[in-house]
């Protein structure tokens, strides 16, 4: 199996969805909202996986890992739509990016990080 960091192929684009609980929302519904987001990425095409991450302030949040932008945004929006009323999808996902190789970034990845990686 090829390392998701590694690979000759394009690099993965990514979401980081929060695991902390925002002061302005109930947690139950923020619960299940990320248990909505997690089992929504798993059946869509192009995920890749998740690996855990602390962040700063102390937050703890899982990167959710497609191989194209279009398979991370169609996930976006159909997540969207499936979340509990009254969650901002925008409160819980942080950030959206790529992890393009010529761009230093402050965390590096190896084989002996906590990833869980799917292929299809």
């Amino acid at each position: 199996m090829d390392n998701l960091f590694t690979a000759p192929h394009k690099p993965p684009f990514y979401a980081i969805i929060t695991l902390t609980p925002l002061d302005t929302t109930d947690f139950g519904k923020q619960l299940d909202a990320i248990a909505t987001l997690t089992s929504s990425a798993l059946l869509k095409a192009g995920f890749l996986g998740f690996k855990k991450n602390n962040v700063e302030d102390r937050e703890v949040s899982r990167i959710v890992y497609f191989n194209t932008y279009k398979s991370l945004q169609e996930w976006l929006s159909e997540a969207n739509d499936l979340i509990p009323w009254g969650i901002n999808l925008d409160d819980i996902i942080k950030k959206t990016g790529c992890l393009w190789p010529w761009i230093k970034e402050t965390e590096t990845f190896s084989q002996q990080d906590n990833l869980s990686l799917l292929y299809a």
